[in-house]
């Protein structure tokens, strides 16, 4: 009897860590910390979440500042497929045919020459496609498939 009581006694606690797991993953999710909330509370002592920040000083910023840096450039790439989208709707075509007429096209295939001066560092992704890469390089045009077709 001891062993099923124990049993359910441990399945109880574990329940209850789960929830509040699941709960502070939940809240997590709705808003960032802010330097008054208790990230934790160990033996009555609490430790607050601004407290976590000051010690995470430098490597915090930076990686707020890439929050930001990824927040900008979805959305820039977010505008960059509502316009084409647009502008696809508006001259009555796909937006595969208006890539394929205005950039496709419009592209000079790379020679080994230009190939051999592109550097891993100019080729992104336009717009969360990736069927098609923009180089940088002098003389590759505006845009590449990156696909065969």
């Amino acid at each position: 009897m001891q062993e099923i009581c124990a049993s359910a006694s441990r399945r109880a606690w574990c329940a209850a860590v789960g929830l509040v797991l699941v709960t502070s993953f939940v809240h997590a999710q709705d808003r960032p910390p802010q330097a008054g909330d208790t990230a934790a509370r160990v033996n009555g002592v609490t430790i607050l979440a601004g407290e976590v920040d000051a010690k995470l000083g430098y490597n915090l910023a930076s990686l707020q500042e890439e929050i930001y840096a990824l927040r900008q450039k979805q959305l820039e790439a977010l505008i960059d497929q509502a316009l084409l989208r647009g502008e696809a709707a508006r001259r009555g075509v796909t937006l595969d045919a208006l890539v394929e007429t205005e950039i496709t096209s419009k592209v000079t295939p790379a020679t080994a020459d230009d190939a051999a001066h592109l550097r891993v560092g100019d080729c992104f992704v336009l717009a969360g496609s990736a069927d098609y890469a923009v180089a940088s390089a002098p003389g590759l045009g505006s845009a590449a498939p990156t696909t065969p077709r």
